[in-house]
């Protein structure tokens, strides 16, 4: 098919009815007609026409995809109302039927969008069920001191009683034409950006090479200017600066400004030559890969492969670029950082037994590499400004026990 094609972009644009495009399709060759059961010598276009409608007919009643433009269709043109949209949702049995809340929306009494963020907001509607950007998540939690995996958890999932012994071939084929993914293990597969999570990262690089000590302080300007776009500060937008800050305040306060400078500080030897996009990203590139983010987990399910940036330090430095990881690969890090160095290979096994329930193999986390390029003083500090992100939060007000964290949202393009 010739994209530039005039007919071919005004069917595009939606200014053409099927018939015109069709026929032009046919005049054009850009039909198989060796797919019909017609005599390709002979037959004219109008035959070959009808031919291709009937394959099209045939086609399109198995195609959920083509029901669903249907739908689209129906409500642009306000063929079904908003209101029977949400009362469908009970016919359906996607919520369980309360007659107040039937009542409500025949008699108009609530609106279908109060209606639906309501539900939406009381999780009544999932974000699977939506299937609308974000509608997934995951979480990892290991064992820091040992390297167990304690869990492994992917959003949306799915129930595997279903799938097991007897396949349930309906339930199946929903998964896999389910747009929110319930077969896509999140945990293992899906990469985003780290965003400020990969700021213990630039910490452990600027310590390490010393283009930061631990008494080290960065005036936050708002506005990165050592660098061509002039990259801002997130407490710019709102305001205000994070002022005069250490390394242990700049995790605190996730001060972009303070890790832009780490990253040029990296590119530039502490500003002792310049600027070089190379000897930054190496650097860095040096200190995530110490710290197992430069392979797989070693888990035994699939996993994608993370991706250290290579290039754009200052961007890099606080978890953009085109840095993407699993979370298994963060959560990895992160325990990393929180024994002070001890990168485990993971294992989602315990041990093989045989029939009689006899023990034949067992399988534990290994040490993988150890991060040894901090003293203890330094690793405290990275500890202390994790804990101090954690104590300005309400959630984890009069919490039991000690805890330490850092928050990270990425821009994904």
């Amino acid at each position: 098919i010739d994209k530039t094609d005039e007919v071919y972009q005004e069917w595009q644009s939606g200014t053409i009815s099927a018939q015109e495009y069709l026929n032009h399709a046919i005049a054009q060759n850009w039909i198989d007609i060796t797919q019909f059961t017609i005599d390709e010598k002979y037959s004219d276009s109008t035959e070959i026409y009808e031919a291709l409608c009937d394959y099209i007919m045939d086609d399109i009643t198995t195609d959920t995809g083509f029901s669903k433009i249907i739908y689209e269709y129906l409500i642009k043109a306000g063929s079904v109302s908003g209101r029977q949209l949400c009362l469908i949702l009970y016919d359906q049995g996607v919520l369980a039927y309360d007659a107040e809340e039937i009542s409500s929306l025949e008699s108009n009494a609530v609106s279908p969008v109060s209606f639906l963020k309501d539900k939406i907001k009381n999780i009544e509607i999932t974000p699977a069920q939506l299937a609308l950007d974000p509608c997934s998540g995951s979480c990892v939690i290991t064992d820091v001191k040992t390297g167990e995996l304690l869990a492994l958890v992917s959003y949306p999932g799915y129930d595997n009683n279903r799938l097991a012994n007897t396949v349930d071939a309906d339930y199946f084929a929903s998964l896999n034409t389910d747009l929110s993914k319930p077969l896509y293990n999140y945990a293992t597969q899906e990469r985003t950006a780290p965003g400020s999570t990969f700021k213990m990262v630039s910490s452990v690089a600027g310590l390490a090479t010393g283009v930061i000590t631990l008494t080290t302080q960065i005036m936050d300007k708002g506005v990165y200017e050592n660098i061509s776009n002039h990259p801002r500060c997130w407490a710019l937008n709102h305001g205000y600066t994070h002022g005069l800050i250490n390394v242990s305040e700049a995790l605190r306060d996730s001060c972009n400004y303070f890790f832009y400078d780490v990253g040029y500080r990296l590119a530039t030897n502490n500003f002792s030559t310049s600027y070089d996009d190379a000897t930054g990203i190496s650097k860095i590139q040096e200190y995530a890969s110490l710290l197992g983010l430069d392979e797989t987990t070693g888990v035994e399910i699939e996993e994608n492969d993370p991706q250290i940036a290579d290039e754009y330090p200052v961007m890099a430095a606080i978890g953009q670029s085109n840095n993407n990881y699993a979370t298994i690969q963060l959560g990895r890090y992160v325990s990393a950082i929180a024994n002070d160095g001890n990168v485990y290979e993971y294992t989602l096994l315990s041990k093989v037994c045989d029939s009689d329930g006899n023990t034949l193999e067992t399988f534990e986390p290994k040490v993988r590499n150890t991060v040894d390029v901090l003293d203890t003083t330094q690793w405290n500090a990275i500890h202390t400004g994790m804990r101090m992100v954690v104590e300005n939060l309400s959630t984890f007000d009069n919490f039991p026990i000690e805890v330490a964290g850092k928050t990270g949202t990425a821009q994904q393009s």
